[in-house]
């Protein structure tokens, strides 16, 4: 073989040799682009999940905020209520309270009156007994109003 042709064949050598390490590189570095897309897909599909699941934390957060507001203003109706009912029961305690002592003003004049008709000496028993059944009878009516009212 020649020079001539030995450099040929050399030269083709080299440029086939040079091609090849040119190819192997470009394999490698779509290999390189490859592994980096595919980690790029992996975190954006960590990322896409991290979103869902905020999301759907955020939605149960509304959903438990929504659910505080409304037991909120169901316990404010119930303190209303029970404000309202507490002040019926102070009313109703007032005029319980204002019986009470007109009840116990009326007992006070009858032990008075009982206490007066005992200690009269100069009134017969005959007469205390009709004054004494008098006063009883009254008193059974006083009572039964009471009762009714």
């Amino acid at each position: 073989m020649s020079t001539r042709a030995a450099s040929l064949a050399f030269a083709l050598v080299a440029a086939t040799l040079a091609s090849a390490c040119t190819l192997v590189k470009l394999n490698d570095d779509v290999h390189a682009r490859e592994a980096r897309v595919a980690d790029a897909q992996a975190q954006l599909d960590a990322e896409q999940a991290r979103q869902a699941a905020l999301h759907d934390e955020m939605t149960r957060l509304n959903a438990d905020l929504e659910q505080k507001q409304l037991s909120l203003a169901e316990l404010q109706s119930r303190l209303a209520q029970l404000q309202q009912h507490n002040d019926q029961l102070v009313a109703a305690n007032v005029a319980q309270l204002a019986r009470k002592q007109d009840v116990q003003r009326q007992i006070g004049v009858y032990q008075a009156r009982l206490a007066a008709l005992a200690q009269d000496r100069g009134m017969s028993e005959a007469d205390k007994r009709k004054k004494l059944q008098a006063l009883h009878d009254e008193l059974q009516r006083a009572l039964k109003l009471m009762l009714l009212s």
